[in-house]
């Protein structure tokens, strides 16, 4: 059973102990799981407003924002397309995807507007960072998750608390990173497949259900870049591994994850997640973000075709869906 952790009235002495010896930088592997998942894809999928540079667009026929359309750069007019990116900027930092600030090799950030809103959070002192995170700041929230000098018994109950607040992108990416990685990282220390670590990857998987259930797709991301990857796939084989019954339970999971997500909510006068509006540009961002996965990840895609997911989103491909698969493959 998932938990996610009684963060609302013990939130700080719980964090305040756990960092008590954070400064020791273990070298237990997992410690650098926060760089993991800052690798993971950008949601905003630049692909996309490549097409617009190298595609003769001028004669397709374009459409208003408000109708139908698939591919924002080839079908919208200039104005139109521009509002999508605006809508999708909103979209993004509605789900907390605040894009985690990187370095390049001279040590420099690097020049994104998502990124830099949080550089200075990821520069500040950690016991300053710390007493923001428990006044619920999202920016030093994210920071800590993402801060090497923090272990994660301390950054684990900060995604939770990200989740709470409404954070479908950086924070189930970071448990899904934490489960995904510490199950082949102990599958290769024993060198058989334990129920322990089928249940981490069950977990991790759940995480990413929870994602996909709210439009979001940075958690699987996450996920299968991991599984995906050759020492993972090399050693397990998810489709022989995983039965439906299976799938069956990692839906479940994903549902008790949102119970309780929502539990918390309620007793904060927090409004439900699933009543908030959904914009039009999300279901847009999902589709060809869906794509791209498919071009990269299409046969442990496939693997997920027993998730059970709720109404709304879907990980079959649709006629949108194979259309931006052939933008992106040629």
């Amino acid at each position: 059973m998932i938990g996610i952790c009684a963060i609302c009235a013990g939130f700080l002495s719980f964090l305040m102990k756990a960092h008590d010896n954070d400064y020791d930088k273990s070298s237990e592997k997992v410690a650098k799981l926060p760089i993991i998942a800052q690798q993971v894809i950008d949601q905003n999928n630049p692909k996309v407003i490549n097409i617009a540079t190298t595609i003769e667009n001028q004669s397709i026929n374009k459409v208003s924002y408000e109708d139908d359309w698939c591919v924002g750069a080839l079908e919208l007019s200039v104005e139109d397309f521009a509002f999508s990116l605006s809508e999708s900027k909103e979209w993004r930092a509605r789900r907390g995807d605040f894009g985690v600030p990187q370095k390049d090799i001279y040590g420099n950030y690097f020049d994104d507007d998502a990124s830099l809103d949080i550089v200075a959070y990821m520069e500040m002192d950690i016991d300053r960072l710390l007493e923001l995170a428990y006044q619920d700041d999202q920016y030093a929230l994210v920071a800590a998750m993402n801060r090497s000098e923090l272990r994660k018994n301390t950054q684990i109950p900060i995604a939770h608390r990200l989740m709470i607040l409404g954070n479908t992108a950086l924070a189930p990416q970071f448990l899904t990173t934490v489960e995904i990685v510490t199950a082949q990282l102990q599958y290769q220390k024993e060198r058989t497949f334990t129920p322990e670590i089928k249940d981490k990857i069950m977990t991790a998987l759940a995480y990413a259900t929870y994602g996909i259930n709210n439009y979001d797709l940075s958690a699987l991301t996450a996920y299968l870049q991991v599984v995906s990857s050759a020492p993972f796939k090399d050693n397990l084989d998810l489709g022989l591994l995983l039965s439906k019954e299976d799938y069956q339970i990692v839906s479940e999971r994903a549902k008790e994850i949102k119970r309780q997500i929502s539990e918390f909510r309620e007793q904060e006068n927090l409004s439900y997640l699933n009543e908030q509006d959904l914009p039009k540009i999300a279901i847009h961002n999902f589709q060809s973000r869906l794509a791209a996965l498919y071009v990269e990840h299409a046969t442990a895609l496939a693997e997920l075709e027993l998730l059970t997911l709720d109404d709304g989103p879907s990980l079959k491909k649709s006629a949108c869906i194979e259309r931006h698969i052939k933008l992106f493959e040629n």
